[in-house]
């Protein structure tokens, strides 16, 4: 199970999400949807531990994320991005 609670996070200039709460339930299929700049990508970086919370929590598997070693964050979720950018240095 994949949990926010009161989740507050965003960027330099503000907070993107404000007070954010759901609970993905395992075995459930859930759609994220919004206009652009809604806060999806954040809410999904938050869930990751790529973005800094600036309040509130994210349970994975009924632990905070913050616990967690980032491998053994990593074997329970994954991000797969839309665009993938290859760059090799070694030519």
């Amino acid at each position: 199970m994949i949990e926010t609670r009161n989740i507050s996070c965003g960027y330099s200039e503000a907070d993107v999400l404000q007070n954010l709460s759901l609970c993905l339930k395992p075995d459930s299929f859930s759609v994220l949807i919004g206009p652009n700049g809604a806060g999806k990508s954040t809410l999904l970086y938050a869930i990751l531990g790529f973005v800094k919370l600036g309040s509130g929590a994210v349970w994975v598997c009924g632990k905070d994320i913050r616990s967690y070693h980032r491998i053994e964050l990593a074997r329970l979720i994954s991000y797969g991005p839309q665009e993938v950018v290859f760059q090799f240095d070694y030519l």
